[in-house]
């Protein structure tokens, strides 16, 4: 019995010297990668756009957001965009589609913010019409019937 005893101190002691034998580990950042392998169809509206101001008016209300520095929408080519909202610490991860016919995107969310929480699965955004387009400014508007009335949205950026 004492044999056993000390052969597993033995064997622990061992163990334990060996396992913290790694004296130069180099610790690796994560890189934000597009997720997607697909390449869009249109590249149009690829890059980091700089929000400028979110205008929402449902049922002759209206809810004007206006950006700040770090408000931005990542349209990458891989149909992956990157959302971050400064005020209230958001980021939203989703995968668009551009239809090059008529310029209208959409997104679906894979990880959003809901009162505060960021909650994984999905949602998706209302279309938007891509209305003003050059190498630096850029207008989405989306005019849609919901269940609570006529809502209308105009995204604006600038890069």
């Amino acid at each position: 019995m004492k044999t056993l005893l000390l052969t597993v101190a033995i064997a622990l002691i061992t163990i334990t010297i060996f396992s913290c034998g790694k004296t130069s580990v180099t610790p690796t950042t994560p890189v934000k990668v597009d997720t997607s392998t697909t390449l869009v169809g249109s590249t149009l509206i690829v890059g980091n756009w700089n929000l400028k101001k979110d205008s929402v008016f449902l049922n002759g209300a209206s809810n004007v957001y206006t950006g700040v520095d770090g408000d931005h929408f990542k349209f990458t080519k891989y149909s992956n965009l990157y959302i971050h909202i400064t005020s209230g610490n958001l980021v939203d991860t989703a995968i668009y589609t551009l239809s090059s016919l008529n310029l209208q995107v959409s997104w679906t969310n894979l990880y959003y913010s809901q009162n505060g929480n960021v909650v994984t699965g999905q949602s998706n955004s209302y279309p938007f019409i891509v209305t003003t387009i050059d190498d630096n400014n850029l207008v989405l508007t989306s005019n849609v019937s919901t269940p609570a009335g006529q809502r209308y949205e105009r995204l604006t950026f600038t890069k």
